[in-house]
């Protein structure tokens, strides 16, 4: 992640995920969450695992765990992020079979499809969906390091008098610098020094820098005020009602999509019984947003995002 903005955007997003609790719901009761929803891998907690499955939904718009165990009922109760692509499926050619997912291929192992649990978002990831924007972006940061990176002379001597020869140039040259570096008073005979102006606008990276991190965080639904970047280049003002509406403005955009592939996977995907739901815990986040605003400027918060409460 090279690109600041991309980096920003997708710690903002990974970040409010992995600090929400999942709630396992039967009807109007809330059930233990079990390991899968609390520990799946051994190896490591909840927040990292939801956050980088959150990652990989982000970046390639699919994600895949692998089922370690199982408990009493036949439900998992383990299972591990694998890398992006490790899983690959093989799929039926009969569009008519209920299910054309045959099996997985592991490494070198064949597994059960019941033994992978697969998420999915509608989209291919950013990597793919914006890979033209991504690519706009790589060459304008390219340009302005090889611009930042070329060494611009301070200035230039520019001899008024009789001609001299490439040596003497040299010469005459390497000894105004050092008696520059040496803080002495350089003497000038028939030389003329200019110093030399060059700034940022006149490489005209500054407004396409801004616009185009603009279009970075748009494309990842982060509104441009959280991850620092703005149409003008300049600072976005952070207000007392803004930043507010703007946290507001990530969960329910940028971070909201993202849960409810996680939650419609865990909920109907064989993960857990039928008849059970699973839902992230949003309200605990979104509360300082409730608190914070005046009356009557946001409308009550939904407890996750497949809520059907929405802000006006």
């Amino acid at each position: 992640m090279s690109l600041s903005v991309v980096a920003n955007a997708r710690n903002v997003i990974v970040g409010i995920a992995s600090q929400l609790t999942v709630d396992r719901i039967r009807g109007e009761e809330t059930l233990e969450p079990g390991t899968i929803l609390t520990q799946p891998d051994p190896d490591e907690t909840w927040p990292a695992t939801i956050g980088r499955t959150v990652d990989h939904l982000i970046f390639y718009g699919s994600a895949d765990w692998l089922v370690l165990n199982r408990d009493s009922e036949g439900y998992p109760s383990r299972a591990r992020l694998l890398p992006y692509g490790a899983a690959v499926p093989e799929i039926s050619d009969d569009w008519s079979r209920l299910s054309r997912v045959l099996g997985y291929t592991v490494g070198s192992s064949s597994v059960s499809p019941r033994d992978i649990i697969h998420f999915q978002t509608p989209g291919l990831g950013v990597l793919r969906d914006s890979a033209g924007l991504l690519v706009d972006c790589l060459t304008l940061a390219d340009a302005a390091s090889r611009h930042t990176s070329v060494a611009l002379p301070a200035g230039t001597l520019t001899n008024e008098g009789q001609e001299i020869g490439p040596e003497d140039a040299k010469a005459l040259v390497a000894g105004f610098d050092a008696a520059r570096l040496a803080g002495e008073t350089a003497f000038l005979q028939s030389v003329k020094y200019e110093r030399t102006a060059l700034n940022s606008a006149d490489l005209q990276l500054v407004e396409a820098m801004a616009t185009a991190d603009t279009r970075l965080a748009r494309a990842m639904n982060v509104p441009v005020s959280i991850v620092g970047a703005s149409p003008t280049g300049g600072a976005t003002a952070q207000l007392y009602a803004n930043v507010v509406a703007a946290l507001t403005q990530v969960v329910q955009q940028a971070v909201a999509p993202y849960l409810r592939v996680v939650e419609e996977t865990f909920t109907g995907m064989g993960v857990t019984p039928r008849g059970q739901t699973v839902k992230f815990q949003t309200e605990d986040w979104l509360r300082f947003a409730q608190i914070s605003q005046p009356a009557g400027a946001v409308a009550p918060l939904p407890a996750s995002p497949s809520g059907e409460e929405t802000i006006q």
